[in-house]
């Protein structure tokens, strides 16, 4: 009676543990630009070119002021013409850096990204064949009367719904690391409007560590994945070594289910802490 529902839950349930990978690996190498879209992103990009740059350039010529009168005031109160133009050249770079952030941001992340591509590339993951365990666990389900195939229609309907739960919580890890990418990029030229102010000089070092370390923690992802995919596909062979007669008994068939559970909650838990770990290794607090 269950053994159709109980296939489509276990189909189901491999079809996540290996779409994790594969769906999670193409997201992190997206950038902001192709996740939301060329023309979306670059619309809002102007709009912050209109609304945070002038802003950008108020606080820069705040600075350029104080250092000004720092000068005047070093110089006894009186107008050093030397001085002064060689304090107002050194604000050309950040002001040509405040006009170009996006740009330079963006080719800087296009070039990120295409490493990280080719990291993905070369830990290419083939996907695990499941085929054959399902139908091993089918096998034994024909043959098991009407309590055992409905408690383990139970069973594998709850590890299929906890994969689901699992899943969104990988993509909302990985997704909202562009979330806070598009964040640090929109707000881009006001730190960068503090980079030649010697006391708050400190306040673009960090954007820059900020946005270097969210770079960094797409390759510990992806390196975590990896790792994953290593476990979760030795695990899947391993009960496929197992055969028929260890498949057979029930506990063994939920036990093999679990084990992939919680190799993939080991794997939220490791993408959570690339976050952490890359603002560390950055000593970014």
């Amino acid at each position: 009676m269950f053994e159709n529902a109980i296939r489509d839950n276990l189909t189901d349930f491999y079809s996540v543990i290996n779409g994790q990978l594969s769906t999670s690996g193409d997201n992190i190498a997206q950038t902001p630009a192709s996740y939301f879209g060329a023309d979306r992103w670059h619309t809002l990009l102007q709009a912050c070119t209109v609304a945070i740059v002038p802003l950008a350039f108020t606080i820069l010529a705040f600075c350029l002021a104080i250092d000004l009168l720092q000068v005047y005031e070093k110089n006894g109160s009186n107008l050093d013409a030397e001085l002064i133009t060689i304090t107002s050249i050194k604000y050309i770079i950040p002001f040509l850096i405040i006009s170009n952030t996006y740009s330079l941001l963006e080719a800087f992340t296009t070039i990120i990204n295409s490493y990280l591509k080719q990291l993905i590339a070369a830990l290419h993951y083939t996907p695990a064949q499941t085929n054959s365990i399902v139908d091993s666990i089918m096998a034994s389900v024909n043959q098991a009367d009407f309590g055992r195939q409905f408690g383990l229609w139970v069973q594998t309907g709850t590890i299929s719904l906890i994969s689901h739960i699992i899943g969104i919580f990988i993509f909302v890890i990985v997704i909202g690391r562009l979330f806070e990418m598009a964040l640090l990029w929109v707000i881009s030229p006001v730190p960068m409007a503090f980079l030649v102010n010697t006391q708050e000089r400190q306040l673009a070092f960090n954007f820059f560590k900020q946005f270097f370390a969210l770079l960094l923690q797409g390759f510990l992802m992806i390196i975590c994945l990896y790792l994953y995919s290593i476990v979760a596909t030795r695990a899947v062979a391993n009960y496929a070594s197992a055969g028929n007669a260890s498949l057979a008994d029930f506990g063994t068939q939920m036990g093999s289910f679990w084990g992939l559970i919680g190799l993939s909650v080991v794997l939220v838990a490791a993408l959570k802490s690339t976050d952490k770990l890359s603002k560390r290794i950055l000593n970014t607090f």
